[in-house]
């Protein structure tokens, strides 16, 4: 059996707060794995109508990631790995 195998597999991540670094994370991670971010309310709307829409200025290229959001947490959700990303005077 390969140790490594479940590092290959899926994994249900929260990213919470979709600011400029947030969302770069989500962006990287959503390809293999189950990406939920935490925005809120007017971003999460823009986010859930619109994609993720990044424009990566060195590559001449934009891309539009589609993601589900969320504006609070519940008890009930469970994540395998839960990123919180924000600006240090928010803590």
């Amino acid at each position: 059996m390969n140790p490594l195998a479940e590092l290959e597999e899926s994994m249900k991540i929260l990213i919470y707060g979709a600011g400029v670094i947030g969302c770069e994370l989500a962006h990287m991670l959503c390809k293999k794995n189950d990406i939920t971010l935490l925005a809120r309310v007017r971003w999460k709307e823009t986010i859930d109508s619109n994609g993720l829409v990044i424009r990566h200025y060195v590559q001449r290229k934009t891309t539009v990631d589609r993601l589900k959001t969320i504006d609070s947490l519940e008890s009930s959700n469970q994540y395998d790995l839960i990123f919180v990303v924000m600006q240090a005077y928010r803590i």
